[in-house]
């Protein structure tokens, strides 16, 4: 009998460990669906703030662009147009908000006309960037460009960074505008959002993984 007690004993300590074994498993998996639920939420909730923020802004840029729209119906040339996008540079701050107002530009006639009266962009190719890309996939509609990362002056300390969002329109076959801004309130999206674990870093992603 000596062995079969030694066997049955075995066995159920088999089983109890088989058990707790799967108790671990079962709590594991239902920590985990909490996590990614909480996430989730976490997740719905900043990509609607974000979408107000965008929508907000795109009706800006629907205002914005009437006046511009109005003296490209009177054909100037590029220096005229390019000189009137100057001389409208603080009625465009004012009208966008001053704090977040970066530039306005457009192609036009083969250049590249800009509110801002500083660099030289004789040789810059538009087409290249990704809102004018964007812009031109979008069949007319602005389009918000995803936030990326820029640098006030040359020498990128973390003083100088400032996340930029473009919203882009192709108006014609040759004439595209976009509008940089300046968004500080997009750090206030996550940072007004408190996670439960403490060390917790929060990034944003495009769709293609990047941040």
């Amino acid at each position: 009998m000596k062995p079969y007690n030694q066997s049955r004993s075995v066995f159920i300590l088999a089983v109890e460990l088989l058990l707790t074994l799967c108790v671990c498993i079962a709590i594991g998996i239902a920590n985990l669906m909490v996590e990614q639920n909480q996430a989730a939420k976490y997740t719905q909730a900043t990509a609607v703030d974000y979408h107000h923020l965008a929508e907000r802004y795109l009706s800006v840029f629907k205002v914005l662009t009437v006046p511009v729209k109005d003296k490209l119906a009177t054909d100037p040339s590029f220096d005229e147009m390019q000189r009137w996008l100057q001389a409208h540079e603080d009625i465009f701050r004012e009208a966008v908000d001053k704090d977040v107002y970066d530039g306005f530009a457009m192609t036009y006639k083969g250049g590249y006309a800009h509110s801002w009266n500083y660099g030289d962009y004789s040789k810059y190719d538009p087409n290249t960037r990704p809102w004018y890309q964007q812009a031109a996939k979008a069949g007319g509609e602005p389009v918000v460009v995803a936030p990326y990362l820029s640098f006030l002056g040359a020498s990128k300390l973390k003083a100088d960074q400032v996340v930029i969002m473009t919203i882009a329109q192709k108006y014609s076959d040759t004439i595209s505008f976009d509008l940089d801004l300046k968004i500080k309130k997009l750090d206030a999206i996550l940072s007004q959002r408190k996670t439960e674990h403490a060390g917790t870093s929060l990034m944003l992603f495009n769709k293609a993984g990047l941040s």
